[in-house]
Order: C-alpha cells, then structure tokens, then sequence
C-alpha cells in the first residue's frame, strides 16, 4: 500500500472520498490517504507529532498552499528530511514550488518569475502548454518529470471526482509502480452558468428560456468558481436560489480566474445592456486577475458599464462554521482575500455566508475531514438585503424614505452636528436641495438648520429646556420588538440597562427618537452611549452594549418609519464600534441589529481609511469620501510678528545694538512663554510655526479647492519627493542651496518658499513654461482629478442602487490619489505595508530617536513604547511597522509575490548596537484591518529573541529570558490592546465626562482596557505581564502622519500616546521620554511631546487665523476649540506636559476677550458655555492658577453666557 499525504486548504472532501472509494473497489487496498489542513497547525489543533510522522512515513506528499504561514517555513524542513515523491499543486511563491520533487525534476529547476500578476501568468500557461506537448513527444528524463507535474497540476485545478481519482492513479502509476489505467485530465467549462441540480449552460438566451425567465422580476447575478473550487461554492449558490425563489431571477455564473472578465460580460449583459439588477461575488481576490492580480481598469470599466452593487457573499475557506461563532476573528489570510481584495474592486456589505464544517474522523482519509457547507443566517442577512437594494434600485425617487443621521457626541446641545473637518449643517442643507431637484419629497427647513432642530428637541439628553422631540414609541412596542432578541443578549443589555425601557431618553413612559420628518426624509441625531447619562458607567465603557433608546432608535427607523436608506452624516458614529465580532459580523453582532437589512451610505471624510474601512465592513456601509479643508500657513500673529521682527533686525544689527536687540528678543519671547535660549533655534521654531500647514475652517459638501487655496495645496505636494522631485528642492539647488539645509535658513525658505507659489499661480493662469515639465504634468493630472470630484452625486448614484466606483482613502497632502471624492473609499492595501518608503523612513526615524536618547542619557533604551494605529498605518505604508523592525535588528526581504515576505536578523556586526525590545499598543482598529502585520511583528520578535547573544547587546532576549520561567512561552508577546471585540479604552469617556478624581484613575482604566496580548493568533488578557513589560520602557513614541490632525486636534493621542506615558511613570516612577515622530514636513522631526503641543496651540487653538476660519462655520467653530479644550485637559492629565500658560492663554483669548466671548456665543452659545467649564475643570484639577481678579472676569464671563442661552431659550 502506497500512502499519500495531502496538506491543503482545500475542502473537497466529499469528491476525494468518492474518488478514493472507485480506486479501491476497481484496485482493492493499493493506497491510503491522509488529509491535514495546514491551517489547524496554525491554530494548534492538531499535534506537529503527528504530523511530523505523517510526513515520515509517505511516499507521495502532495501540498497545496496559498499564503504565508508558520507552517510553510516547519514544512520545507520536513519535506528535506523526507525520500517522499513531493507534489506541490498549488503555491504562491517560488520557494514554495520549489519544494517539488518528482524524479529528477525539482521545482526549484523552474525560472524565477520576474513579476507576478494575471499577463505573467496567462504567458506561463502557454509555456506549459507548449512544454506538456513536448514531454509527451520527448517523455524522457527531466523534461519528462516536468510534464509529469503539469499534468498533476491540471488534475488537480480542474477539479470533480474524475480528476480526482486519475491524479491518484496517476502518480500511482508514474512515481509507485502501479499497473493501473489512468484517465486524460478531464476539462470543465472555462467559465458558464450553472443551475441546480447540476446543469450547465453557456448562452444565456438558452439558460432563460430553459428556466422560465420572468421579465417583470429582477435578476440577481451570482459569481462564483469554476475548476477546483466549484465544490465550495455549491452549497453557498443552492442555499442562496433556494432562499430567493420565485421573487427574482438568477443567474449563476462560474468562471475560473483567468476568464473572470469574459464571464461577467457573456452573462450579466445581454446585447451590450446590463442583464442584472444586483450581483452577489463569492470569490475571493480581485476580479481580475484573481490571485494573481491584475491592472483594476478592465474591472472599473465593467462594473461601471454594469452600474450595480456588487455585495460580497464571505466564505471562510481555513475558518469552521462553529469557530467563527464561537469566536470574535477570522484568520487574517481570510479577511484580506475575501474582504480587503474585493473592496479595491467597489464591493460592498461582506456578509458570512458559509465555511467548513468537521465531519469528525474518517476511516478513508485517515483524520478529521471537513466540507464546505451554507451558514442558514448569513444566507437570510444577505437575502434580506438583497431585497432592500432591489427595492432602493426599482422604488421612484419620489416614494424613496431616507434616514439621515447626525451625531451628537457628547450628548448635549453644544455637539450637535459634531463630525471631523465637515461643516456638518451647512453641508445637509445642501444636500436637502440636492434631493429635492432629483425628484425626492423632502421639506428644507427654513434658516439655519442646527437652530430649526435644537428648537424641534433633536438633541440627545438636552441641558437647556427644549421643545420634547416630536416622536416617541410607546414602551409596550418597544418590548415587542426587545423581544426578538436572543435572550442571552437581553440578559447582557439588562445588566447594565435594567428593564426596557431604562432611563436613557425616557419620558412618561415613551422612548424619545430625537429626530423630524420632512417629507419623506427624517434627520434625527444618533443616540449617545449613556456613559454621559450615567458617569459611573464610564469606567465600564468597554463592556457596554447599546442601551435601550439607541436599540429603540434604529429599529424605529427599519420598523415605523421604514427607511429605504440610512445615510451617517460625517465622520464619525458609534454604531460601527458597538459590541460583535471583527468583519464580517453575525446576526448576534449589534451593528448587524441595528442597520438590519436596510442599504447603508456614510459620508465621511477621505482622510481616515481605517475607521471608514470599520465602519464598511462592520455596518455594511458604502462609505462615499469627502475632501479635506483646504490648507494654509499658519502664518505669525500678534506679538510672533514682532518677535519676528526684532529677529530680523537682530540679523542686521552689529555691537551693542545686537546686544540690545537680544535682550528685547529674550523679553518678547519670555512673555510669550517661548523657549528662550539660542536665537538662531528661536528663529528656525518661529519660521516653522509660520510655514506649518493647518486647515483652513471645514469643508462644505461638493466645495472644490480654488484660487488661492488651490495654489497652497499643490504648493504642498511638491514640498516633497515622490514620484517627481520636489519642486522646492529643483528651486533651492538652482539658488545654490541645498534642500536639506532649508529648514535651518529660514531666510532661503522664505526666498524658495515665494517662487514656488509664484510659480504654480502663473502656471494655473495658464503660463505652462513656469514649472518644469515633469512637475506641470504630474500637477496637471492631480488638478484634473480634483475637478472630477462629485460628492453629492456619488450619493446620489447610491441612492439610486448603483455601483459607486472605488478610490483610496488617506491624507491629501500625503496621497494626492484619494482624488476624485465622492467615491467608495478604500484603504491602502495593507499586503504591501510596510513599503520600502515607508521602511527607509522608520529606519531613519529610529536612527534619530536612538541617537537623540544615547547622547542625553549616555546608553540606549532598553524597550521603546509604540503607539500603532491603523489611521497612521494605511496613511504612512507602515511607518510605525518599519520602525519596530529597525530596533529589533530585523530586515524585511520581499519575494516575487505581495504574498511573501521573510524576515531576517541583522547581524549585530552590521547594526552596530543592541537590539531594542518593544511594547507595541495597538487599537482594535489596527487590529482588524491589519492582522497580517500583528503576525509580522509577532515573528520578528521571535527571531530577536532567540537569537543566540549576549543579553547586553539583546534587550529582547534579556526580557524575554527573565520573564520565560514566569509566562512561558507568551514572554515573547510585544503586541497589546484592546480586547478583541473592543475599539479603544475606557479612560476617553473618563476624560470626556470629567468624573475622574486623580490621574491614577485613568492608569487604572488605560491598563484594564489595554493588557490583552495578541500572540500567535490568539487574544488573551494578561495584566501581569503588560505591567511587567511597561516598567522596562525608557521612551514612548509615536508617528504623527498628517497635517490634518495636530497632537491637540485628536482625543485619540491622550487616550493612547498619553495612557502608555502615564502609565509607564506609574510603574516607574518617573516620566519616560515622550517624543513624536513628526513625518509631516521636509524632513523628519522627533520633538518631545511638549513642544508638539506647545506648536499646535500656537498655530492653531489661539491663531486668528484659524479661529476665524472656523468661526466662519455656524455652531461648529465653537465646538471645534471647545474639544480641543477637553484634548488638551486629557494631555495634561497623562503627559503631564501642557504647560500652564496654554489655559491661561485660553482664558483670556476665549472668555475674557469680550469681544471673542460675543463671537463663540453667537457661532455655538452652549460650546461657548462648554469651553467656560472646561477651564474651569483646568481650575479646579490645579492645571490653572488664577489671581482674584482673574476669577472674578471668569464668573462673570460663565453668568453672561448663561444669560445668553436662557434668554434664547
């Protein structure tokens, strides 16, 4: 008996068993077959003993890998030990292929590939045509064992039984010396329709006439695999015509890979035009070209030609039905193939549709064997939102219901309408006039919007008397639909809710929907958390599932008012980060509760591909981009500009007169609470805080850059190298200058500075010789796309159930790609992070930081603190990542694929110093969009640490070492965070809410939420260690990306950057080094965290320039410096580093300045009041010391604008 090994990812179980059965019964027990899923190596479920002997004892080993794993590299070793015959039928790189071994013929003899896509892959595969024919002419020798793997390869590729059982016998045959009787290899259809049980068509006019065509019900298109994996899909296609019968008409079209483009456009079209109304895409990877990628036009043409949504029907192929329920992640390989791919395509709404089920042991197969089977739930979710597409597709404008919420966070009269960089209200009433001219009833309100709804109630838990809100459900129907629960959720919701109807939004007995109906639209704000309702909530913020209003609220919207659309207004909600799994979600997961079947838009801003890339996969959303605010210089103001110029003259003067020019200049700066020390550094700080970009107000929906604003964007794309030199750089070095010395001459940068912009304006104006040609092309086509931009109709096109096309997400300046707007936005494929950019800048960035701490403190540090973001992640390519890698003294090396990447140990010889341990904290944003990227800092951690060295020069060893006889084997885990199907920490709602007593208590808060270690694919809470590894950190780090956010303008940077800090001076004692990466100028900066606060303030929170830009923005402006406030409290509560002259500048500039008092109240009169209380929380936690008369302003500033309000009121 001749024992085969098969070591797949495949299920095709049931085929394999029939195969295997008509071998014995035509040839008795000439084979045994044993199948292992290497995926259950990964997960640990089954004993490497046992594979290990199972490798041992085989005389043919056929492998079929599709990724990068643990096991690939274990594999290689025990195939070398092995005399086995060793087929490898599918491989996605050259070192796996070359594990091949039949005769004399290795498959490392097969040529490298030089690149790696669906063209070089077409080419091969008429190479091996041509080579199959030859080996059938010539069956000699190499050539002969060449053939031999061709032709396995096309048994096993075309898949089905026949093939099946004829690769057996073939290998039987040519390798065990077998007397049997081998079948050719049986050729499917390339691509065609299939109808269940199992009919084949390939004229579409002839697949409707046989199946009864109905012309007055919609058709679905369904796309899945032909060849080997048409068994997989099966069962998924079956569930999915069962559950759709008689309401449309189906298409079901398989195709192999390669002929994926031919097979939409020979089945979804019929005479040119669009032949379906909707398609469901079950496979994985990119349209074209599959996995062996392609260019994306040819699919962006089809699918635009097409003009319908394109719904993601998500199969676990390595996952177990029961594993997904059970547990909160898929394996990462899986979501990036079957949820990151398609989304580059533009499809949408990834729902869980099926996977593997254990079918236990087996005698034939010799182990646990599994099949691919349809999850009922899934096929019902994606049947459900079928319907409401189709519906949201055929329904006139003029009957379409829309739901358009807004936000109100934290709850409260100041926030409503609060999103990032978005003029919310002004942007909506837009909108509403854009519905009404495309045929949609609705009723724009008169007058500014926010005042139209404060004065209708639609706020959540209103401070002020308000008018109630117009609508409510009666307790008694909201327990009806409470009831439909699964009791186990009702049990969780009650813990911390009580009994409907609980006391969020609660009146005499009736849940309050604060929202108004006008026409057929309804504008309402989406219910806060209740942990502002209920304080002590917060410090259990990361257990809460929604409460009883905001349940109440989005089933009023699916069941009362029944919502054809629900549009999230603006960056960003809650509803996405409730409480469920990673992506895709379960019908237990609240996002999938709460948006129910109903399709999905959200208008959200371009620059943060991850939070979008959640809110897509998690709430089904079709995330439709908006652009930034334009940008600015900061520009100088007040007593800057005479600093400036006092500087100035300091440069001309000579004698005493420069000596008493400085003395002024050391005064001035003093008053202004700068550092006073060298002038020449005083020069360099006041220029770049002059030249900093800052956004310039917020946009506005469908506002394109112009004039002058559109001469300083483009200015700010060639500040930089990228694929054009920098323009400032061809400048400076025509003046005789270098690049790299700009940022130290102010007075050059000035010179360069003018020209550039000089230039682009003539060069808009039409004067083509003014920039060099290169630079005018590149800008010409960033211009263009700009002007391509359609915000509104991109909601719009959706609205009208088509397909939207796709484009990136990510920081303007940085990525001038993400133009046109008005896309469905996606993120930076995370398969190439980090990319060489992006690892020769974290290279340079750790040189930098190293040398910076070994010249203060006269060592290196032993363990840096990371803070790792997917927002900064998918904007930088991986800066952070690159960065971790260069202190452990480990080196990427990429293969031919995006697939495949090694690490490698630096040699201490060629680092020259030791290698740094790392804690890296991540958000459970980053979490899931980037698992790949957990595992690749997970493995180069494991080579630092078992690197045979001296402890001294291996701070990772040294670690690990001392912790091993403690923790085992997790010593090693560097990764920490959220819990797995949590976002971000409890202490933010602490800060927000104002509640905690002493820093200590956000420590506690930071830890509890932060201390699950992700290692080797699992998630599991580990205090002891996470505290451990925190007292070992001498610096805490973190990349500041985008010229969008300051370290003041994000809440995020106190709750991460600053919880790491704060926690590490607990367990130490005293303050790490806290020092930003600033990636966002010329050259990379590390500033302590004080002077990056210190800069924002001064170019943003108290410029005039910026204020006014915002102010320009009805009740926003106001909210804006309001919640930089609160940052700015939340950063001197865990940095410790805001110097008190911040809030008192604050005071003065925003409430004793009478006139500027006058003009928040006017803007916003509650964020007015709102930025009182906030500098009186500075008062009251000792951040701001005030004298009487100070005190006395203060009270009578707060009794003014509470008489403002009640006088409104």
């Amino acid at each position: 008996m001749v024992n085969f090994l098969l070591l797949t990812t495949m299920d095709n179980t049931r085929e394999l068993r029939e195969a295997l059965a008509e071998i014995r019964a035509d040839y008795g027990e000439i084979l045994s077959v044993k199948k292992i899923y290497f995926f259950d190596w990964e997960r640990g479920t089954i004993d490497p003993v046992e594979v290990e002997e199972a490798v041992r004892s085989s005389q043919v080993i056929l492998v079929d890998i599709r990724g990068q794993t643990e096991f690939t590299d274990r594999l290689r070793e025990l195939v070398a030990g092995s005399a086995a015959t060793v087929v490898v039928l599918v491989g996605g790189s050259r070192d796996i292929l070359s594990l091949t071994r039949m005769g004399s013929f290795s498959g490392a003899d097969l040529p490298a590939w030089r690149r790696f896509d669906i063209e070089a892959y077409l080419k091969a595969k008429k190479f091996m045509e041509l080579t199959k024919r030859l080996g059938s002419v010539l069956p000699v020798g190499k050539l002969k064992h060449l053939r031999n793997w061709l032709v396995a390869c096309e048994y096993y590729a075309e898949g089905g039984k026949e093939n099946l059982k004829n690769l057996f016998l073939f290998l039987l045959r040519e390798y065990c010396g077998a007397q049997v009787k081998v079948g050719p290899p049986q050729k499917r259809p390339e691509y065609g329709i299939w109808w269940p049980p199992d009919r084949y068509y390939s004229d579409l006019r002839a697949f409707k006439s046989a199946v009864g065509w109905q012309a007055d019900k919609p058709a679905v298109g369904v796309f899945f695999y032909g060849g080997m994996h048409l068994g997989d899909c099966l069962p998924v296609v079956e569930a999915l015509a069962e559950e759709l019968r008689g309401e449309v008409n189906l298409i079901p079209v398989f195709s192999k890979v390669e002929y994926n483009l031919a097979a939409m456009r020979a089945f979804f079209f019929d005479e040119g035009h669009p032949a379906v109304d909707l398609v469901v895409n079950l496979q994985y990877f990119r349209l074209h070209g599959g996995p062996y990628g392609g260019t994306p036009e040819p699919t962006y043409q089809l699918l635009s030609e097409l003009g319908v949504p394109v719904l993601t029907g998500f199969r676990s192929y390595a996952t177990e039905i029961r594993e997904w329920q059970r547990e909160n992640r898929l394996n990462p390989l899986e979501i990036t193939i079957g949820v990151m791919l398609p989304e580059l395509d533009g499809y949408i709404e990834p729902i869980y549709v099926g996977g593997l089920v254990s079918l236990g042991e087996d005698g034939f197969l010799g182990g646990e064997v599994k099949e691919a089977r349809a999850l009922h739930e899934g096929i019902e979710r994606l049947a459900g939102r079928i319907r409401k597409w189709l519906c949201l597709r055929r329904k006139p404008n003029v009957e379409k219901r829309l739901a358009i919420i807004l936000y109100d966070y934290p709850p409260g009269e100041a926030n409503l309408g609060s999103a990032g960089y978005l003029d919310v209200l002004e942007s909506l009433r837009i909108f509403l006039e854009r519905l009404a001219a495309a045929g949609y009833r609705v009723e724009v309100p008169a007058g500014h919007l926010g005042e139209f709804l404060l004065s209708r109630g639609v706020v959540n838990t209103p401070e002020w008397p308000l008018t109630p809100p117009g609508i409510a459900v009666d307790v008694n129907l909201y327990r009806r639909w409470y009831e439909e629960l699964p009791l186990d959720l009702r049990a969780e919701i009650e813990r911390h809710w009580g009994k409907p109807p609980g006391t969020v939004m609660v009146k005499q007995g009736q849940i309050m929907i604060p929202g108004v109906v006008a026409g057929n639209v309804f504008i309402g704000v989406q219910p806060s958390r209740g942990v502002h309702e209920n304080p002590e909530k917060a410090y259990h913020d990361k257990e809460l599932p929604p409460h009883h209003q905001y349940l109440c609220f989005y089933w009023w919207l699916q069941k009362e008012f029944r919502a054809d659309c629900i549009i999230h207004w603006g960056m960003h909600g809650t509803l996405e980060f409730t409480r469920g799994k990673e992506a895709p979600v379960s019908r237990r997961c609240f996002p999938d509760i709460l948006i129910g079947d109903v399709p999905h838009l959200y208008y959200y801003w371009v620059g943060n591909p991850s939070e979008s890339t959640i809110a897509r996969r998690r709430s089904y959303a079709v995330t439709v981009s908006h652009a930034s605010p334009p940008v600015i210089a900061a520009g100088l103001y007040g007593e800057y500009l005479e600093l400036e110029e006092l500087l100035a003259e300091y440069r001309q003067a000579e004698g005493r007169d420069k000596e008493t020019l400085a003395g002024a200049i050391k005064e001035k700066a003093q008053a202004l609470s700068m550092p006073v020390g060298d002038l020449a550094e005083l020069e360099v700080y006041l220029y770049r805080m002059k030249r900093r970009l800052i956004p310039k107000g917020l946009h506005v929906l469908d506002r394109q850059l112009e004039g002058e604003d559109l001469v300083n964007y483009l200015a700010a794309l060639v500040r930089f190298d990228r694929e054009v030199p920098s323009f400032y750089r061809m400048v400076a070095e025509r003046m005789g200058f270098s690049y790299e010395s700009l940022a130290r001459d102010p007075e050059v940068f000035v010179a360069v500075d003018r020209e550039v912009h000089q230039a682009i304006g003539r060069w808009l104006a039409g004067d083509e010789s003014a920039l060099p040609t290169e630079i005018g092309r590149y800008l010409a086509g960033v211009r263009e796309n700009i002007a391509r931009s359609q915000e509104s109709a991109g909601l719009l096109s959706a609205l009208d159930g088509r397909y939207l096309l796709p484009n990136l997400a990510g920081d303007p300046v940085r990525s001038p790609e993400v133009y046109p707007v008005g896309r469905n936005m996606y993120e930076f494929d995370p398969r190439l992070i980090p990319t060489p950019l992006a690892l020769k800048r974290g290279e340079e960035a750790v040189k930098v930081i190293l040398e910076r701490f070994y010249h203060t403190h006269g060592r290196y540090p032993e363990t840096v603190g990371m803070v790792l973001w997917g927002f900064e992640t998918l904007s930088t390519g991986g800066e952070t990542i690159a960065q971790i890698l260069a202190y452990l003294g480990v080196r990427l090396v990429r293969k031919e694929s995006p697939w495949f990447k090694e690490l490698e140990l630096i040699p201490l010889e060629e680092l020259g110093r030791p290698r740094i341990d790392v804690l890296v904290t991540i958000c459970g944003i980053f979490r899931d969009i980037c698992g790949p990227q957990i595992e690749l800092i997970n493995q180069a951690v494991e080579l630092a640490a078992g690197a045979a060295e001296q402890e001294e020069m291996n701070f990772v060893r040294k670690h690990s070492l001392g912790m091993a006889a403690e923790y085992g084997g997790v010593s090693r885990g560097r990764v920490f965070g959220p819990h797995a199907t949590e976002y971000a920490t409890s202490m933010r709602a602490l800060v927000e809410s104002g509640i905690w007593r002493e820093e200590k208590e956000l420590v506690e808060s930071y830890d509890s939420s932060m201390c699950y270690c992700y290692h080797r694919g699992r998630v599991e809470e580990n205090h002891d260690l996470f505290t451990r590894l925190l007292s070992t950190i001498d610096v805490v780090s973190q990349v500041r990306h985008s010229t969008e956010y300051e370290f003041t303008d994000l809440d995020h940077y106190y709750e991460f950057f600053g919880g790491l800090s704060r926690s590490v001076a607990e367990k130490k004692g005293k303050a790490p080094e806290q020092w930003v990466v600033d990636t966002t100028e010329e050259i990379t900066e590390v500033a302590d965290v004080g002077l990056a606060i210190d800069r924002a303030v001064r170019t943003r929170l108290f410029n005039p320039r910026w204020i006014d830009e915002m102010l320009k923005h009805q009740h926003h402006g106001a909210q804006k410096i309001a919640e930089r406030l609160e940052y700015l409290i939340g950063l001197k509560a865990t940095t410790g580093r805001v110097s008190e002259w911040v809030f008192r500048e604050a005071l003065h500039r925003f409430l004793l300045d009478q006139d500027m008092r006058r003009r928040l109240a006017e803007n916003n009169r509650f964020a007015a009041l709102e930025v009182a209380r906030r500098i009186a929380e500075a008062m009251r936690r000792g951040y701001l010391n005030c004298k009487d008369e100070e005190l006395t302003e203060f009270q009578n500033a707060v009794l003014e604008l509470e008489g403002w309000i009640e006088e409104k009121a």
